[in-house]
């Protein structure tokens, strides 16, 4: 527990033994507030020690708002540390509007990472317009074909098929999808499901 890690390493400093990178590394990770973190960051680099990628994944992960993520991956590029998928994936799952997400999402891949399907399930639920999502659902197709009777592909397809129930407005729009189920042979879980009757009543 982040209790227990706090203690040892209270005894650790008593003793006049000097915690190391991975010893504040690990204390980011543990700790159960984004206070939390951000203490032990600043006392890592107040004792002249360099965060590495991980330390600086786990703060844009635990951050509460976009803006703290955003400086901590500011500070994690100007360090000449690489982002990984985890960071940028977050980044796109914390940006406030679709332009922030795409950019991350643009910069991910011109970094040679690739994103997995939730990054590209989020990117889409993020858009404004059933137009924006368009061009992203058709690259999660080839990416990621649908798998028959495989859970996981399943209850992904479920989650991206919601991020575009979401931004339908015309008739058009759902006779689109309509086909698109219809086409995939996709069975959508319960909440996709009722989703989708609904729209069905209404278009």
């Amino acid at each position: 527990t982040f209790e227990q890690a706090e203690r040892f390493f209270a005894e650790m400093k008593a003793a006049n033994l000097k915690p190391n990178e991975i010893s504040y590394s690990t204390l980011i990770n543990k700790s159960q507030t984004f206070e939390q973190a951000e203490r032990f960051f600043a006392e890592m680099k107040a004792a002249n020690l360099k965060p590495n990628e991980i330390s600086y994944s786990t703060l844009i992960n635990k951050s509460q708002t976009f803006e703290q993520a955003e400086r901590f991956f500011a500070e994690m590029k100007a360090a000449n540390l690489k982002p990984n998928e985890i960071s940028y994936s977050t980044l796109i799952n914390k940006s406030q509007t679709f332009e922030q997400a795409e950019r991350f999402f643009a910069e991910m891949k011109a970094a040679n990472l690739k994103p997995n399907e939730i990054s590209y399930s989020t990117l889409i639920n993020k858009s404004q317009t059933f137009a924006q999502q368009k061009p992203y659902y058709q690259e999660f197709l080839q990416k990621f074909p649908l798998r028959k009777e495989n859970e996981k592909s399943e209850k992904n397809y479920s989650y991206l098929f919601v991020a575009l129930f979401k931004k339908i407005k015309t008739k058009e729009d759902f006779a689109f999808v309509k086909a698109e189920i219809y086409r995939l042979g996709l069975k959508l879980g319960k909440y996709a499901q009722d989703f989708y009757e609904n729209l069905n009543r209404r278009y």
